[in-house]
């Protein structure tokens, strides 16, 4: 599959209602002819705007950071990424709306799609290997409504090598999580965080490890990291004073995770129900759906979040602005058919 990082609007309308500004990449602006710092820059500023990021923010000593907040092939690439996000958060500061996490920590994520040789796709828990068997029929009935056979999956899966042909599905929960907080932000605990970038160079100044490199080996959960050599990494650490580089952060209680995985389950169907109904609702309140995608980039996830979100505008009646989304759904979606 053809990797491409793209800023699509979907559901635009004129109506008064939120932007929902979806970052669901890490902005590698050097990969497109786009001209997208413009249109995100534009969007950060406009007071309308809710900036939601699938990636967790991590705390120095934690380790790696989410996979968006970084580019681990190329340290120049890798440093543009950050600083790029620096400019995001700093951008959005201005704006009363908080940042909305939509990810959780990867222990969180307890369901792991396995995408097997033969094309099939097998939902196990990732901590005793058990079938999701009910899900992973649900899932195996979704593919096929879309006319993706076991042919075309042996093509897709090739996507998450890099993750030995596992997905945690990470931008279907992030979707999840844009329409939980829409209608039950109690969902979410409010912190304030303040990035940072921790260059190879920086040193703590606390007495205790005064002249210490800030970037070390560590252990997290049984597992050593080590930062690669000569890059760069973004920390947030909490803040209880007001600085000018500081956002609110909205982040998911992860008690409510068997919650999100029902929901989403409940978009993959071809029944319509509540959840579905929901999608519909909320992308005809909100003025646009706006999402930066890595579509292809060492998932599969950014795809399959178009094709459930198009999956709750089938099997059901849909008014003029229902069929407008649809069929801006399906532009992109058709593409991806013909190319697997």
């Amino acid at each position: 599959m053809n990797k491409c990082i793209s800023y699509q609007s979907f559901a635009q309308k004129t109506n008064s209602g939120k932007i929902i500004l979806d970052i669901a990449s890490a902005p590698l602006y050097e990969e497109t002819d786009e001209d997208i710092t413009t249109k995100i820059e534009n969007k950060l500023q406009n007071p309308n705007t809710i900036l939601f990021i699938p990636a967790t923010p991590s705390s120095l000593g934690r380790g790696d950071v989410a996979s968006n907040f970084r580019y681990k092939h190329d340290k120049d690439i890798n440093n543009n990424v950050i600083e790029r996000w620096l400019k995001i958060f700093e951008i959005y500061n201005k704006n009363k709306n908080p940042v909305v996490v939509t990810s959780v920590c990867r222990n969180a994520r307890y369901m792991t799609f396995k995408l097997l040789e033969d094309g099939q796709v097998r939902i196990l828990n990732k901590n005793d290997y058990s079938l999701y068997i009910n899900e992973t029929l649900i899932f195996k009935n979704f593919l096929e409504s879309f006319n993706i056979s076991l042919e075309k999956m042996v093509k897709v899966r090739e996507s998450t090598k890099g993750a030995r042909y596992n997905t945690y599905m990470a931008d279907m929960i992030g979707f999840v999580n844009i329409l939980n907080y829409h209608y039950h932000p109690e969902m979410f605990n409010k912190v304030l965080l303040e990035p940072q970038m921790i260059t190879p160079d920086c040193k703590f100044y606390r007495s205790e490890v005064e002249g210490n490199l800030m970037l070390q080996t560590v252990t997290v959960n049984g597992k050593e990291w080590t930062p690669k050599e000569g890059f760069s990494y973004m920390y947030f650490r909490k803040q209880d004073k007001l600085t000018t580089h500081m956002n609110s952060f909205c982040m998911l209680d992860e008690a409510h995770m068997p919650i999100v995985y029902e929901k989403l389950f409940d978009m993959l169907t071809p029944e319509d129900n509540i959840t579905k109904s929901k999608v519909r609702e909320f992308m005809k309140d909100i003025m646009t759906y706006d999402r930066l995608s890595d579509y292809w980039y060492n998932d599969i996830d950014d795809a399959f979040t178009i094709f459930m979100i198009q999956n709750c505008y089938e099997y059901c009646e849909l008014d003029d602005i229902d069929s407008s989304i649809l069929k801006d759904l399906k532009l992109q979606t058709q593409k991806w058919l013909e190319e697997m």
